[in-house]
């Protein structure tokens, strides 16, 4: 049987910083800063500071999960301000990062990306997908190099994948076992949108292919499987693997406050290969 919500919620501390002002900038029209690295072919070395300049990987860092932002930019804005103090490497988001995949939608995005001067990952959520059935507006506007893509960070590999229709197709996961197989690295982190089981047995999860991944996950050691869709916080560890659900980015929240539904961002620290992570709720 599934933990409690309470239990689960015990599992990693949670942090109530002090509010943070959102920046003016995030009101300018220029487009996020995403780390034009990751490739859907290979690994790409860590993202240069200029172009003939490599930029170190610190051994300790620090970076930001949240996703599930659609219909809330004024919280979101107020997160990404909080992590942006909080001196955060980068921010992995979990996709949904519009309401309906338009290109006026994705534009009012970018503004809002405007002023986060740290790298940005995201992965495409079922809300990103287009009228016409395609990723090509969140291609276009996100920043993200693929629908799916992979890139490294100190001693860890994050493997970026697509379930934006709602599932792992065959083809995904080959894509994803051979991206996992292929790194040396010794810590592995997956993320996508849509989580492969609710805490509390719901259906709001992804279709075909949750036994797949988790199996995968299980079978390379993978340290995080890190994904939104349902709008809360929840972490539980299953067969090793730490399975967090960051989904109170701005979008209406799902369960009440005492059960997860707050509006966050997990913050996870690296040190070496060693992690920890804590959620970090809005004031």
């Amino acid at each position: 049987a599934a933990p409690s919500r309470a239990t689960m919620l015990c599992s990693a501390p949670i942090v109530t910083p002090l509010a943070a002002a959102t920046p003016s900038a995030l009101a300018a029209a220029s487009p996020p800063a995403v780390t034009p690295a990751p490739t859907a072919a290979s690994t790409p070395a860590s993202p240069p500071a200029s172009p003939s300049v490599p930029k170190p990987v610190p051994a300790d860092f620090s970076f930001v999960v949240l996703g599930d932002n659609r219909n809330g930019d004024e919280t979101y804005a107020r997160l990404l301000a909080m992590a942006k103090a909080d001196g955060v490497g980068f921010l992995v988001n979990t996709g949904d990062l519009v309401p309906g995949g338009s290109v006026d939608q994705f534009k009012d995005f970018r503004k809002l990306m405007s002023g986060f001067s740290k790298p940005f990952y995201p992965v495409p959520g079922n809300h990103d997908v287009a009228n016409d059935g395609t990723l090509s507006n969140y291609l276009q506007f996100s920043g993200a190099p693929a629908v799916h893509y992979s890139f490294d960070r100190g001693q860890m590999h994050f493997s970026m994948a697509n379930s934006s229709l709602g599932d792992l197709n065959a083809a995904e996961l080959r894509w994803l076992e051979a991206d996992l197989a292929g790194t040396s690295l010794p810590v592995r982190i997956i993320v996508l949108h849509h989580p492969p089981f609710d805490p509390l047995g719901g259906s709001h999860v992804l279709g075909r292919g949750a036994s797949e991944l988790m199996a995968l996950a299980a079978r390379y050691k993978v340290r995080y499987v890190l994904a939104g869709h349902i709008h809360e916080y929840a972490r539980e560890v299953r067969d090793g693997v730490i399975y967090l659900v960051a989904g109170g980015g701005g979008a209406p929240l799902y369960p009440p406050p005492d059960q997860g539904g707050f509006y966050h961002y997990v913050r996870i620290t690296v040190r070496g290969v060693e992690t920890s992570d804590e959620v970090v709720r809005l004031p």
